[in-house]
């Protein structure tokens, strides 16, 4: 359950007001249509289906959705009108882990009575001895329970569920918005025979629709807003990956406009409009335009620069050093930006409405760029929404360079966003010429590893030197902070020793935000390499290998998103030791996606008394379609089992 947080609710406030407005004046000639129910569209099933522990289309599945039905209408809430959505859902049981789904919780959203759950009952169908045995929810047996000042949940346990049982439960969601309707989702993490969705609405509404979602090939729609989708695979959690309500199949409507007395009133903006609003409102263009007192000596050193990307990162370095971010992402802001700025603290919007503010201030070419980050929903370019946005950026351009900039965390220098902003696409909010522009991803993560070994009298010696660029390092920078130097090096290994220098690790650049953070340690006696009578073996990677695929999915339905392409280099020499010689040694291997996107290479050679290996990832592209899923999950695969490969020594006879 994602809350919204205190921006969000504001912006939907302005909208509830004109709607009951709206509602109050419209509605008031035009006849409700109150449709069928969920019950006149829910398939029968046959009772021989309880002795099912499997189902022929879905062979893998512990469970199975049969029926998903839903039915929008509106309904009269004494002084304003009110949505109602009946769902009837059914689900077959085909294994014991799958059990729980007879626990049932049910949230919504209550502040002021904005939605509310009713209508709760529920069944459970079992087969006892040869006939059907239906067993129902008391009423006693359902509750409610506030959880905070905005969200509920209904939960309920349906009795006696096992093994073969269809479990069925319906509910009626009611709610006050009716300028965006509650989206109908017809997939969930189970595979689905049917959902079935149909909505009735007064003759004055005029909505449009989107349908979404990664898998929407047997998509129907049917006569009088009739829709349809069988025979879908569950859609689950996957690694790398944003916000899965992005992949599942759905439906989302929004109201468009209404008539009235022959004349039509459209409420749903274009974009050049939705811009236009923004950049005068109080909470955003107007919040931009607020002065800040700034210590005229930063001006005074400001001026001094006459390259305007050195000005742009000063102030970028100030105003990321200067605030202190309060956790919450936000596109508006509700506190005048001089107030936030003489605390030093505040949200993502109020940070980067300063940030814009200094960078007009300083002359520089600047427009606000609004963005959903990767736990939400993309934008819908068809719907121009605020309530589409979470989060404000600043789009620079100089000299024809374009900048995009988060000012929200003290260790990330300018050319990193957060990972979490890396969502693809924003809206720009420019006067002229507002457009969708691309989120960069030009700056990769990059780790860079060299490692030189050798048996001395005391054993076996290994000194080790590495380096992060990019995300990486930023990624090195937060773990020393929040781990300190100590704990963050025990976490690279267990077995540093001091060097002749007497330093057990050593770090460089950690505070030096557009340099890459270096660091070096030396290990002796360890765990990947041992010896057996004559034979010494090596694991070569010393744990830097990956050790289990990310993707462990035979077939994937939506898009990986790795969000920045990166590159991983290791290299390891070691001497051989005296009186021994090669056993074996893993063969040279290089693997490519097409178009180079992805590649995987492992060079390991003998020469001159030393064993040489060279292990590179390079990942050159973020997002991988469905169809190419096979190949990368395959090129992980041959990554993992080479790495993992051993040499071999022995000793010479």
């Amino acid at each position: 359950m994602k809350k919204r947080n205190k921006c969000e609710n504001r912006a939907l406030l302005g909208a509830r007001l004109w709607l009951l407005i709206t509602l109050l004046l419209f509605l008031q000639g035009p006849p409700l249509l109150h449709g069928q129910s969920a019950e006149d569209r829910t398939p029968k099933f046959n009772p021989q289906q309880l002795s099912f522990t499997t189902h022929s289309q879905f062979p893998d599945a512990e469970a199975i959705v049969l029926s998903d039905v839903g039915t929008f209408t509106t309904v009269d809430g004494g002084n304003k009108w009110l949505g109602r959505t009946h769902r009837k859902i059914r689900i077959q049981i085909l294994a014991e882990t799958e059990i729980d789904r007879g626990d049932v919780e049910l949230y919504y959203y209550h502040e002021d009575g904005e939605e509310n759950i009713v209508q709760v009952k529920g069944r459970t169908y079992n087969l006892v001895g040869g006939r059907m045995e239906t067993n129902v929810l008391k009423k006693k047996e359902i509750f409610r329970e506030k959880l905070d000042d905005e969200y509920s949940k209904v939960t309920f346990s349906l009795p006696n569920v096992r093994v073969g049982s269809i479990i069925e439960y319906e509910y009626a969601r009611v709610e006050q918005n009716l300028f965006t309707l509650t989206p109908w989702y017809f997939q969930t993490d189970i595979p689905t025979l049917l959902s079935d969705y149909k909505v009735f609405l007064p003759p004055n509404y005029d909505y449009t629709y989107v349908v979404l979602g990664s898998n929407t090939e047997n998509f129907q729609a049917l006569e009088n807003n009739n829709w349809k989708v069988g025979n879908i695979p569950g859609i689950k959690e996957e690694p790398y990956a944003s916000s899965l309500i992005n992949y599942r199949t759905q439906i989302r409507l929004q109201m468009r406009g209404y008539h009235r007395g022959g004349s039509y009133k459209r409420v749903l903006d274009d974009w050049p409009s939705f811009t236009q609003k923004l950049l005068t409102n109080h909470s955003l263009g107007e919040r931009i335009n607020q002065k800040v007192k700034v210590d005229p000596l930063f001006w005074l050193k400001l001026s001094a620069l006459s390259d305007e990307k050195e000005k742009m990162i000063s102030i970028y370095n100030h105003v990321k050093d200067k605030m202190k971010w309060d956790g919450e992402h936000q596109y508006l802001c509700f506190r005048r930006t001089d107030k936030a700025y003489e605390e030093g603290k505040g949200t993502s919007a109020e940070i980067n409405m300063i940030l814009i503010h200094l960078l007009k201030e300083a002359g520089l070419r600047v427009d606000p760029l609004l963005i959903s980050t990767r736990d939400r929903l993309k934008p819908i370019k068809d719907y121009p929404l605020v309530t589409a946005f979470n989060q404000i950026l600043a789009h620079v351009v100089i000299e024809g360079e374009t900048y995009i900039l988060d000012a929200t965390d003290p260790l990330r220098p300018y050319n990193l966003l957060a990972f979490e902003d890396l969502h693809h696409m924003g809206w720009l909010l420019n006067k002229e010429n507002p457009k969708w522009v691309k989120i960069p991803t030009k700056y990769p993560a990059l780790q860079s590893v060299s490692v030189v070994g050798s048996f001395e009298e005391e054993g076996f010696t290994a000194g080790f030197n590495g380096f992060n660029k990019g995300y990486y390092a930023l990624d090195v920078r937060k773990e020393l902070l929040t781990k300190g130097e100590d704990k963050f090096a025990q976490g690279l290994s267990a077995s540093m020793v001091e060097n002749e220098e007497g330093e057990i690790f050593t770090v460089d650049n950690p505070a030096s935000l557009d340099e890459a953070v270096s660091w070096k340690y030396q290990v002796k006696e360890n765990e990947y390499v041992r010896t057996s009578g004559d034979m010494i073996y090596i694991d070569p990677m010393f744990g830097f290998n990956i050790e289990e695929n990310p993707f462990q999915a035979k077939e994937r339905f939506y898009p990986v998103d790795f969000g920045h392409t990166f590159q991983e280099n290791y290299s390891f020499t070691m001497i051989i030791p005296d009186g021994y010689e090669v056993e074996s040694l893993p063969e040279s291997q290089r693997f490519k996606l097409p178009e180079n996107v992805a590649s995987f290479e492992y060079v390991v050679g003998e020469e001159d008394g030393k064993i040489q290996m060279r292990s590179s990832i390079s990942i050159r592209e973020t997002l991988f379609i469905p169809k190419g899923y096979f190949y990368l999950r395959e090129l992980f695969d041959k990554m993992i089992a080479k790495q993992a490969e051993q040499w071999v020594l022995k000793k010479k006879s």
